[in-house]
């Protein structure tokens, strides 16, 4: 979930643990890209498959450089 405050700033609760960069099971960085989607609500962390987190508002390409 991410958390945003009326000035903008904000905190994001992440439980997966084998997420990486560019090493490990699940890297970030692969040959296939990878994208952040934001759904409107928050997730109940037991539905499946978005945990009742509602449409999607937002969606990105994550990059680093």
């Amino acid at each position: 979930n991410i958390f945003v405050a009326a000035d903008g700033t904000g905190e994001m609760q992440l439980f997966k643990t084998d997420v990486f960069l560019d090493t490990g099971d699940f890297p970030l960085l692969d040959t296939d890209g990878t994208a952040i989607v934001i759904h409107a609500n928050q997730d109940d962390q037991l539905a499946q498959p978005i945990g009742g987190a509602g449409p999607r508002i937002a969606c990105g390409l994550v990059e680093v450089g």
